[in-house]
């Protein structure tokens, strides 16, 4: 997988059911959220360390923090997604700009990624990062 394909597949996931971006009952987004919903770099994640980083909220420790307090690594991604974020220049970078396509509820209304932010915040990601790999 290329980090192209994951950002299309993150888009594609959270645009065909939108109820499945991982916002807790009080409005933040979790890492692991209510019902199983999971956030952009939640599914990423191997169960186990999903399991671990699920009492965070993404809106509360930052994705470069987590690497910083050394709670997440590389190698704690599904094998699949870990190779194409290792095709990234900066790793955590990439995350957290994958991370922020999820959290900007202006991205995504009923039907799935919005024609005007969502498009245009997705299409800047497929810019960013199309050369990498």
């Amino acid at each position: 997988m290329t980090p192209l394909e994951l950002i299309e597949e993150t888009k594609n996931y959270y645009s065909k059911d939108v109820k499945r971006r991982a916002v807790d009952s009080e409005g933040h987004y979790a890492y692991l959220g209510e019902g199983s919903r999971m956030c952009a770099v939640g599914r990423l994640l191997k169960p186990s360390k999903l399991l671990e980083v699920a009492k965070y909220h993404s809106d509360e420790i930052s994705i470069n923090a987590l690497f910083d307090n050394k709670i997440l690594n590389i190698n704690d991604f599904q094998k699949k997604y870990r190779e194409a974020i290792e095709k990234t220049r900066e790793p955590v970078y990439f995350l957290r700009e994958l991370q922020s396509l999820h959290d900007n509820d202006c991205n995504w209304d009923a039907d799935g990624l919005t024609n005007d932010s969502g498009m245009h915040d997705y299409h800047k990601l497929v810019r960013e990062f199309k050369y990498e790999y």
